[in-house]
């Protein structure tokens, strides 16, 4: 996630906008490096898993605080929006 991070960060300060495409994360507690999309939409950008770089079996989204999104899973879920 650090690294998605940065690559955020640099981009901005490039005033880049080349951001869509796929990264891969970095490990970071509990959380495996995964791979996710950045997409653009409406002159924003959006981003999503897509998968586990271990190729994992996918998991429920149990720690979520609604109770009923727990069931779906944690992948094509975007997880970061409206970003400029």
């Amino acid at each position: 996630m650090r690294l998605v991070s940065l690559v955020i960060v640099f981009c901005c300060f490039l005033g880049a906008v080349e951001l869509p495409g796929i990264y891969q994360t970095q490990p970071f507690l509990y959380m495996k490096s995964s791979f996710v999309e950045f997409f653009e939409h409406n002159g924003k950008f959006y981003a999503y898993g897509i998968s586990d770089v271990d190729g994992s079996k996918v998991r429920k989204d149990k720690l979520n605080p609604n109770p009923k999104l727990r069931n779906r899973s944690d992948k094509g879920v975007v997880f970061l929006s409206d970003l400029i």
